[in-house]
């Protein structure tokens, strides 16, 4: 490893260098008005409008924020998704929910240009002028100035070498990738198990492969998105049963007055085992960890539905959910679903 003149040579290495958030280099020209998440925390005051351009987990929950605390937000995203979502039944929700709190442009790029001052938006046949703009278009890896060609490891677009994603190691080299650098999945549980993997087969002199945990996301916005497992456009559509519930008639978000959202759980048919679901919902951040758990001890609908559900709590979402797809499965059942017998 050279770094300007001090040569540096190690048994091992781990390239743990983070990312950068993505500004357009067009962008860069109206300087402090585009603001990033590397130092939106640091502005002494909010502007009276922003646009929003990426609408993905950080553009919803920092527009929403800014919304509440009176800017004038408008939200642009290229795609018609927000938060990543795959299923379409969860997006749409999640568009009707959070587009009564700030303007969703969604379906066509955002053009930014100058306003005397101000920064003029465009989107398609729609246009904006705002104090600020924050960029929220996710981050790229901090690989550029590396020169990882020199690894003999194929490079990806975004200058990511070939790695095995259960040792972390590129290629057959001494070299591991953790955390955003390998462009992966930029959150903090899985950027921990990425740095614990690589040290043990550091430490160790081995390349142990390890089973990577259940895909598990949340969004914080108000109310919670997330999915978890196995997303809508991955699975087997011939193999699965859906089971859903509206969280119109939940007991807990009816006492909290939150009662807006949908939680779907993705069942295979042939089996009944959970394989993932997605939600928007209040007290979503909850569900997404019993659904994840479930996914990754291969939990079928009838061992779930034989767990205690407490009255009222948002839980019992889930309990909704199961029975619903209890009843789409096409497998033998036993006689009694939820309370098992002693013999």
């Amino acid at each position: 490893l050279k770094v300007n003149d001090i040569t540096v040579k190690a048994d091992n290495i781990v390239i743990a260098t983070g990312s950068t958030p993505i500004v357009p280099e067009p962008w860069k020209a109206f300087g402090d008005r585009i603001m990033t998440t590397d130092d939106f925390f640091e502005q002494e005051t909010l502007p009276e409008s922003v646009a929003v351009i990426g609408l993905g987990v950080i553009g919803l929950e920092l527009g929403q924020a800014m919304a509440r605390l009176g800017v004038k937000v408008t939200g642009v995203d290229m795609t018609d998704i927000l938060s990543g979502l795959s299923d379409p039944d969860i997006n749409q929700q999640a568009r009707e929910i959070i587009g009564k709190e700030f303007e969703l442009w969604q379906g066509a790029p955002a053009e930014l240009e100058e306003a005397d001052g101000k920064i003029r938006v465009r989107a398609g046949d729609k246009e904006v002028i705002v104090d600020k703009v924050l960029a929220a278009m996710g981050r790229r890896p901090n690989l550029d100035r590396l020169k990882l060609e020199n690894l003999g490891a194929p490079l990806d677009q975004y200058g990511v070498p070939e790695y095995d994603h259960a040792t972390q190691r590129i290629g057959d080299t001494s070299v591991f990738i953790v955390g955003d650098a390998d462009n992966e999945k930029p959150i903090l549980h899985e950027a921990a198990d990425d740095g614990k993997i690589a040290a043990f087969n550091i430490l160790a002199g081995e390349s142990t492969p390890f089973r990577r945990k259940t895909p598990l996301a949340i969004t914080f916005t108000d109310p919670n998105i997330i999915q978890v497992g196995q997303c809508w456009n991955n699975l087997d559509q011939g193999n699965i049963i859906v089971g859903q519930i509206p969280m119109g008639p939940v007991g807990r978000a009816l006492t909290k007055a939150k009662n807006r959202g949908l939680l779907k759980v993705y069942v295979e048919k042939n089996s009944g085992k959970l394989l993932g679901g997605a939600m928007i919902g209040v007290c979503g951040e909850n569900i997404a960890h019993l659904l994840a758990w479930s996914v990754q001890q291969e939990k079928t609908v009838v061992d779930l539905l034989r767990m205690p559900f407490y009255h009222p709590v948002m839980e019992e979402a889930l309990q909704g959910a199961l029975r619903n797809a209890l009843g789409q499965l096409e497998i033998d059942l036993p006689k009694y679903v939820e309370v098992e017998p002693l013999r």
